[in-house]
C-alpha cells in the first residue's frame, strides 16, 4: 500500500489542504521553523490510522472559541500495489465534531475504488455501532490492509528515533521484543515462571500442612496427659479449700463482735464534746460582732481626720502663693523705674526723633535700589561682550592653526586631485583581489565535495550523481562501473586508460528506461553472460569482492560486458576510442583514475595538498584585501582633508574681518568695566548710611517701650493691696484647721485602744473553739477506723460465708464423692488465707486447664491425616520438578531466540557504524528483581575508532544527568538512528513507506545526507521526512517533492508552501501550492 494523497480541514490553524504524495519511490521533505506546525501533518496521518499515540483532541485549534462547534475531516488515500486483496485505491477518512460542552464525536470510513474519487463501496465505523465499531476498524487496518502504524512502525513521531539514545535499557528491550516477535515467547516463559511460583506455593502449603498435622498429633497426646493430672489436682485442692473457708468463717465472727462493742462506747463520748463546742461558738460570735462595731467607728473618725489635714495643707499652700505674687510685683515695679531714669531724654523728644529717622531711611533705600539696577544692567552688557570676545579669540586662534595645517597638507599631498587618483588605483587593486578570492572559493568548494566522495570511496562524476539520483526516484537500482570492478592491487594507474570510453558506464536493473544524460547506460537484465568471468588478467581487471552475493553476480555480468569490447567485434575499443558502425567516441569525462584503490588514495592525497595550498593562498588574498582596505580607508580620509585645507586657504578676507571686530569689542568691554567699579563704590556708601539709621531707630523704639511699661505699673500697685488682705484671711483659716485636727487625733487614739482589747478577747475565744473541734476530729477519726475495721471484718465474714456456699454449690458432687465433713483448724488468719489461696490456685489451675475427654480418639484421627499429608507432599515435589525441567527448556529457547535477533541487529548496527568510523555493539541481559519478576535489558554501545577504554551504553549520560563523559550529542543521535535502522530491518512485513519526524535534528550537514542515503538504500521504500533544519541544494536533490510549513501568528494561520527546483538553474524558488 503506497500513500497517494492526504487531505484535511479544520485542523489547528490550517486552511483546507490537499497534498499529493507522488509515486512509489518519490521521497518527500516537509521542513519549516520550530513551532510552525510540521508535526501536525504526522498527527493527522496517525489519527486517521487510529494510532494510539495520537491525542485527537490536540488537533483542535487553540484559537477556536469555546462556544463554537469544531468540525474537522482527514482523508488518506492509498494506492494498492497488488499485494492486498482490495481495489486499486483505498480511502481512509476520519470525521470529527465537538459541540460546546459535549465530548468529541469520531467516525471512521473506508472506501475502495479502481479510480480516485470514484468509490464503489464505503463502510462507516462508529463507537455506537455493534458490528462496525472502532475495534473492527483497527482489525481491518491490521489484518486486511496491513498498514497499522503502531504495529509496523510506519510513523516515527517527534524524537521517537532519537529517544533510543536516552531510553532506559528496559524500555529499549520492550520495543525490540515487540518488533521481533519475541514478546510471545517471553510471555509464554513468564507464564511458566508464574506456574512455577504457584506450584512452589502449593508445595510450601503441603509442607506447612505436614508440620501442622505433626504438631497437632503431639498436642493431642499432651492433652490426654493433662486431663489425668487435672483429676488428681482437683481432689486434693477441694479438701484444703473447704477446711480453710470454715476456719476463716469462725475467725471473722469473733472479730466482728469485738469491734461492735467499741463503737457504742465511742459514740457516747462524742455527743458530750459536740455540745461543749456549740456553746463556745456562740460566745465567739458575740465578740466578733462587737469587734466589727469598734472597727467601723474608728474608720469614720480616721476619715474625718484625713479631711481636716487636707484642708490645713490647702490653706497653707494658698497663703504661700499669695505672698510670692506680692513680692514679684514689688520687684517688677522697681526694675521699670530704674530704666526710665537711665534714658536721659523725655518721651516727646523720643517720638519726634523717631519720625525724622524713618523718613531718611526710606529715601536712602530708594536711591540704593536705583544704583543696584544700574549695576545689573551694566554687568549684563559686560558679560555679553566677554562672551563675544572669547568666541572671536577662539576663531582667530583656530584660523591661524588651520592656515598652518592647511599649508602643511598642501606641501605634503600636493592636491586633492592627485590623492583621488591614488585612491581609485587602490580600489581597482582591491576589486581584482576579491575576484580572485571568489574564484579560489568556488574551486575549493568543488574540491571539498570531491574529497568527501573520495574519503567515502563512493566517488562518482557529476553526471553520474545526477543519473543515480534520477534512478532512485524511479525506484530502480543502478550501479556505477567502479562499484563493480577494479584494477589488480599491483596494477599501474595507466592500465585504466584503456577503459576511458566506458568506465563511467552505469548498469540499471531494468530492461526499459530513459537515460537522463549522455553517459553509457546498460540494462542488466539484457546482459546474458556466456561464461563466468571474475578477472581479466591481460588488462589487470577483476570484480570487487564483498559479502553481498547479489552485488558479486552483477559485477561478474559487468566484467563480462567489458570483455566484449576487446573481442574485435563492434562495438569495440581500439586505440583509446569506442568504435561502432556509426562512428567513433572518445573519453566520457576528463582524465581521472577511478578504478584503482591506490589511484583513489593518491588522488585523495593530491586533492588534500591542492586544498591546503589554495587555502593558504586564500588566506593571503584575504590578508591583501584587509591591507588594501586599510589603504583605501586612509586615502579616503586624506582626500577629504586635502579638500578642507584648500578651502581654508581661500577664506583670507573672513579672517581679517574677525581680527578687526575683536579689537572693537575689547575696547568697549574695558570702558564698561570701569563704570561698574564707580557704581559699586556709590552703592557701598548708601549701604553704610542705611545701617546707621536702622540702629538708631531700634534704640528709639526701645525707649518708647520703657515709657509704656511705666504707664502699666499703676494697676499692679492696686493689685498688691488686694493680695495682702487675702493673705491675712488664709492665715486665720489655717489656725482653725490645726485645732480641729488635734481633737480628731485624740479620738482616734482612744478608739484604737478599745479595738485592740476586744480583738484580743476574740482571738482567745477562737483558739479555744478550734482546740475543741480538733479533739472532736481525732475522736471521729478513731471512730471511723473502728467502723472501718468492723465493716471490713463483717464484709470478710459475709464473703467467706458466700464463698463457702458457692463451693458447696460448685463442688457438691465432688465433696459427696470424697465424703467431706466440716473441719476447723487453730490457724491464724494469715495462715488460713495462705492455705485458702494455695488451694484456690491448685483448684483453679486444674479447672483452668482445657482438657478434652476425647483426646485418645482425636489422636488416632490426627495420625491418619498426617500419613495423607506425607503422600500429598511427595506428589507436589514430583510435579514441581517436571515443571522446572520444562522451564529450563523454555528459557533456553527464549535466550536462543533473543540472542539470534540481537546478534542480527548487532551485525547490522556494527556494519552501519563502521561507515561512520565508529565501533558499535548491541548487547542484552536479563535478571530477576526483588519481587521475582524478570527484567530484560538491551544496551547500545558506541566508541570512536581508535579510542581506548571499554564501550559504554549511550544512554548512561542522558540518564545520569552529568556531562563530561560518553559520546557527544550528535554521535548519540547518530547511534540512535542507526540502531533504529537496524531494528526496522527485523520486521517481517515490508510496508511501502515510512514517516520520520525530526530524525536529523541533531545531525550535522555532512552526516545528514549520508544517513539519509543509508536509510534510502537499506529500507528501499518511500520516505517522508519532517525536519526543522535548513537544507542545501545537494540534499534537496534526494527528494521528489519538498514542502515547507509557515505560521503567521498575527492572523493566525498556517500555510504549506512547495519548494520547486528550476530546470536549468541552481537556485530554488518558493511558490505557494
Amino acid at each position: 500500500m503506497i500513500p497517494y494523497r492526504i487531505s484535511f480541514s479544520g485542523i489547528r490553524d490550517y486552511k483546507p489542504r490537499t497534498i499529493h504524495l507522488m509515486g512509489k519511490r518519490d521521497h518527500i521533505l516537509i521542513s519549516g521553523a520550530n513551532g510552525a506546525g510540521k508535526s501536525t501533518l504526522t498527527f493527522c496521518w496517525g489519527a486517521v490510522m487510529a494510532s494510539t499515540k495520537v491525542n485527537v483532541e490536540g488537533l483542535r485549534s487553540k484559537n477556536l472559541p469555546d462556544n463554537r462547534v469544531w468540525r474537522a475531516k482527514i482523508e488518506l488515500i492509498y494506492e494498492n500495489d497488488g499485494f492486498i486483496d482490495a481495489a486499486r485505491f483505498v480511502r481512509f477518512t476520519l470525521d470529527l465534531e465537538q459541540e460546546p460542552g459535549h465530548p468529541l464525536k469520531k467516525e471512521y470510513y473506508i472506501a475502495e475504488g479502481d479510480r480516485v474519487d470514484e468509490w464503489e463501496q464505503e463502510t462507516r465505523f462508529s463507537s455506537s455501532d455493534k458490528h462496525f465499531n472502532f475495534r473492527e476498524y483497527k482489525r481491518m487496518l491490521l489484518q486486511k490492509y496491513k498498514i497499522d502504524p503502531d504495529a509496523f512502525y510506519l510513523i516515527w513521531y517527534q524524537q521517537d528515533v532519537n529517544q533510543f539514545a536516552v531510553m532506559k535499557p528496559e524500555e529499549r528491550f520492550r520495543i525490540f521484543s515487540e518488533m521481533t516477535g519475541i514478546e510471545s515467547i517471553q510471555k509464554s516463559w513468564e507464564s511458566f515462571k508464574e506456574q512455577e511460583r504457584d506450584k512452589e506455593s502449593i508445595l510450601q502449603t503441603a509442607r506447612n500442612n505436614q508440620i501442622q498435622y505433626k504438631f497437632e498429633l503431639e498436642r493431642w497426646e499432651n492433652e490426654k496427659n493433662r486431663y489425668e493430672d487435672q483429676q488428681n489436682l482437683m481432689k486434693s485442692g477441694i479438701v484444703q479449700y473447704k477446711t480453710a473457708l470454715c476456719t476463716l468463717e469462725n475467725h471473722y465472727y469473733t472479730e466482728r463482735m469485738k469491734y461492735k462493742d467499741e463503737l457504742e462506747e465511742m459514740k457516747e463520748n462524742l455527743d458530750e464534746k459536740y455540745e461543749e463546742a456549740q456553746q463556745g461558738e456562740k460566745q465567739f460570735a458575740q465578740l466578733e460582732a462587737e469587734l466589727l462595731a469598734k472597727q467601723a467607728e474608728f474608720q469614720s473618725v480616721e476619715k474625718e481626720r484625713e479631711i481636716a489635714e487636707e484642708r490645713q495643707l490647702q490653706c497653707k499652700k494658698e497663703s504661700k502663693d499669695k505672698e510670692r505674687e506680692w513680692n514679684a510685683i514689688k520687684e517688677e515695679i522697681k526694675d521699670v523705674t530704674d530704666r526710665v531714669k537711665n534714658i536721659g531724654i523725655s518721651e516727646d523728644v523720643v517720638r519726634a526723633e523717631k519720625s525724622s529717622k524713618e523718613q531718611q531711611l526710606q529715601e536712602t533705600e530708594t536711591e540704593k535700589v536705583y544704583t543696584e539696577q544700574l549695576i545689573s544692567e551694566t554687568s549684563h552688557n559686560v558679560n555679553e561682550l566677554r562672551s563675544e570676545v572669547a568666541k572671536l579669540e577662539v576663531q582667530v586662534d583656530n584660523d591661524e592653526a588651520a592656515v598652518v595645517s592647511a599649508r602643511n597638507y598642501i606641501e605634503q599631498y600636493k592636491s586633492s586631485f592627485y590623492m583621488e587618483e591614488k585612491h581609485k588605483k587602490v580600489e581597482g587593486m582591491m576589486r581584482q583581489t576579491k575576484d580572485l578570492v571568489e574564484t579560489v572559493k568556488k574551486d575549493l568548494q568543488q574540491k571539498y565535495e570531491e574529497k568527501k566522495q573520495l574519503e567515502l570511496n563512493r566517488y562518482v562524476s557529476p553526471r553520474q550523481e545526477e543519473a543515480l539520483r534520477y534512478f532512485r526516484r524511479q525506484g530502480l537500482q543502478a550501479y556505477p562501473l567502479r562499484d563493480l570492478i577494479e584494477l589488480e592491487a599491483d596494477a599501474e594507474f595507466r592500465n585504466e586508460d584503456v577503459l576511458n570510453t566506458i568506465k563511467y558506464a552505469i548498469f540499471v536493473e531494468s530492461k526499459e528506461f530513459i537515460p537522463p544524460n549522455d553517459l553509457y547506460y546498460v540494462p542488466l537484465p539484457l546482459i546474458v553472460p556466456t561464461e563466468s568471468v571474475i578477472s581479466l588478467p591481460q588488462y589487470q581487471l577483476r570484480i570487487k569482492e564483498g559479502d553481498n552475493e547479489k552485488l558479486v553476480s552483477v559485477a561478474m555480468k559487468a566484467l563480462w560486458w567489458v570483455k566484449q569490447f576487446f573481442t574485435g567485434e563492434q562495438p569495440c575499443i581500439q586505440k583509446g576510442s569506442l568504435m561502432d558502425i556509426r562512428g567513433l567516441r572518445g573519453e566520457q569525462e576528463k582524465q581521472e583514475y577511478i578504478l584503482s584503490e591506490k589511484a583513489i588514495m593518491q588522488r585523495l592525497e593530491e586533492t588534500g595538498k591542492w586544498i591546503e595550498e589554495n587555502e593558504k593562498q586564500l588566506i593571503q588574498y584575504e590578508r591583501d584585501i584587509h591591507t588594501l582596505q586599510e589603504q583605501e580607508r586612509k586615502l579616503h580620509d586624506i582626500v577629504y582633508r586635502v579638500r578642507d585645507a584648500e578651502a581654508v586657504l581661500q577664506k583670507a578676507a573672513e579672517r581679517t574681518f574677525r581680527i578687526e571686530q575683536l579689537r572693537r569689542k575689547t575696547e568697549e568691554k574695558q570702558r564698561l568695566e570701569q563704570e561698574i567699579q564707580r557704581l559699586y563704590a556709590i552703592n557701598q556708601e548708601l549701604h553704610t548710611c542705611i545701617s546707621r539709621l536702622r540702629d538708631r531707630l531700634e534704640t528709639l523704639e526701645q525707649y518708647e517701650m520703657i515709657y509704656e511699661e511705666l504707664h502699666k505699673e499703676k494697676e499692679k500697685i492696686a493689685h498688691m493691696q488686694q493680695l495682702e488682705q487675702l493673705h491675712k484671711k488664709l492665715l486665720d483659716e489655717l489656725k482653725r484647721a490645726v485645732e480641729e485636727r488635734d481633737e480628731l487625733d485624740d479620738a482616734c487614739n482612744r478608739l484604737e485602744i478599745e479595738y485592740n482589747k476586744v480583738s484580743q478577747k476574740t482571738k482567745q475565744q477562737k483558739q479555744e473553739v478550734e482546740e475543741l473541734h480538733a479533739y472532736i476530729q481525732r475522736l471521729e477519726k478513731k471512730k471511723q477506723h473502728i467502723q472501718e475495721y468492723f465493716t471490713t471484718t463483717e464484709e470478710k465474714f459475709i464473703s467467706i460465708q458466700r464463698e463457702n456456699q458457692d463451693a458447696n454449690d460448685t463442688y457438691g458432687k465432688l465433696l459427696e464423692q470424697l465424703g467431706w465433713e466440716k473441719q476447723i483448724e487453730t490457724w491464724s488468719e494469715a495462715k488460713a488465707l495462705s492455705q485458702k489461696q494455695n488451694a484456690e490456685i491448685t483448684l483453679k489451675g486444674a479447672l483452668g486447664e482445657t482438657v478434652d475427654p476425647l483426646a485418645p480418639e482425636n489422636y488416632a484421627k490426627m495420625k491418619e491425616e498426617n500419613e495423607k499429608s506425607n503422600a500429598e507432599l511427595q506428589n507436589a515435589e514430583q510435579i514441581l520438578n517436571e515443571l522446572r525441567e520444562n522451564i529450563a527448556l523454555m528459557k533456553e529457547r527464549l535466550e536462543t531466540t533473543i540472542q539470534m535477533n540481537a546478534h542480527k541487529i548487532h551485525k547490522k548496527f556494527e556494519q552501519y557504524m563502521e561507515q561512520f568510523h565508529f565501533e558499535g555493539k548491541v548487547e542484552w541481559n536479563m535478571d530477576t528483581n526483588k519481587h521475582g519478576d524478570m527484567r530484560y535489558y538491551l544496551y547500545i554501545k558506541a566508541r570512536k575508532k581508535g579510542h581506548r577504554g571499554k564501550m559504554e551504553d549511550i544512554s548512561a549520560k542522558g540518564r545520569g544527568g552529568k556531562v563530561g563523559s560518553g559520546v557527544s550529542g550528535g554521535e548519540e543521535s547518530l547511534s540512535s538512528l542507526l540502531f533504529a535502522l537496524a531494528l526496522l530491518q527485523t520486521i517481517e512485513a515490508s510496508p511501502g513507506y515510512i514517516i520520520l519526524d525530526e530524525y536529523d535534528s541533531a545531525l550535522d550537514d555532512s552526516r545528514k545526507e549520508k544517513v539519509f542515503t543509508l536509510f534510502e538504500e537499506e529500507l528501499n521504500r518511500k520516505m517522508i521526512i519532517v525536519s526543522p533544519k535548513s537544507h542545501d541544494p545537494n540534499y534537496l536533490q534526494h527528494f521528489s517533492q519538498a514542502l515547507t510549513v509557515m505560521h503567521d501568528a498575527s492572523v493566525p494561520i498556517s500555510r504549506i508552501l512547495q519548494i520547486k527546483r528550476a530546470v536549468e538553474e541552481t537556485e530554488t524558488v518558493i511558490k505557494e501550492n
